[in-house]
């Protein structure tokens, strides 16, 4: 099985993502998974889009993470932490959750830890990061920050806020209008399939159609 991580930041980046892994995609089966499933439904959709019959079919997790732990308390064969957009930030499996080991490290030190505290962003791009106890200090609302970097600003070798709003602007609205046409495909297909249905038991009967 072939894994691949999408090095995005935000979802409005997933039109650029698929253009690029289009040649490892085409003629597979994929299967995505997400936090809550909300957002796999969006990309499922964008990507039946984009490469239509070149792939052998696209499934996704349904209700995502966030699900399969409530159905494997566990954990079953998920590893680390669910991200939650709320409050919550992190969620472990509620079976062993104390006994985990770490898989992601503090952006300043490299330690393993996997708490997100302050809410601490990265300087390029805004993402939360990582910062252990240790590098935090005394104060958990004071730490060093102009060094804090997400680990996807550090491989891109990015140190600085390089996007403009009116770049967001308008990798969104493609990302709206690629929803969109992918919605439109779908429900054109809906469509000639209940045409075909409509139109078989006159076929059926031997009736000229001319």
């Amino acid at each position: 099985i072939e894994t691949i991580r999408p090095p995005l930041r935000q979802f409005s980046d997933f039109p650029r993502f698929f253009d690029e892994v289009a040649p490892q995609l085409r003629g597979k089966t994929v299967l995505m998974y997400c936090t809550g499933g909300i957002r796999c439904e969006r990309a499922s959709s964008l990507l039946k889009q984009k490469l239509g019959d070149q792939v052998e079919g696209v499934f996704q997790l349904q209700g995502g993470i966030e699900k399969y732990l409530l159905t494997y308390p566990d954990g079953g064969h998920w590893r680390g932490l669910n991200f939650a957009f709320d409050k919550r930030t992190a969620v472990a499996p509620a079976e062993g959750a104390a006994d985990r080991v770490p898989l992601s490290r503090c952006c300043l030190c490299g330690e393993p830890w996997d708490t997100y505290l302050g809410k601490r962003k990265c300087v390029a791009c805004d993402s939360p990061v990582l910062v252990c106890l240790g590098c935090c200090g005394t104060r958990r609302d004071k730490a060093p920050g102009a060094d804090l970097r997400c680990p996807l600003c550090v491989e891109e070798g990015r140190t600085t806020k390089e996007r403009s709003m009116h770049h967001e602007v308008t990798l969104k609205a493609q990302t709206t209008t690629a929803l969109l046409r992918a919605q439109m495909a779908a429900a054109a297909a809906a469509g000639r399939k209940a045409a075909q249905a409509g139109g078989a038991p006159a076929a059926a009967d031997g009736s000229d159609s001319d």
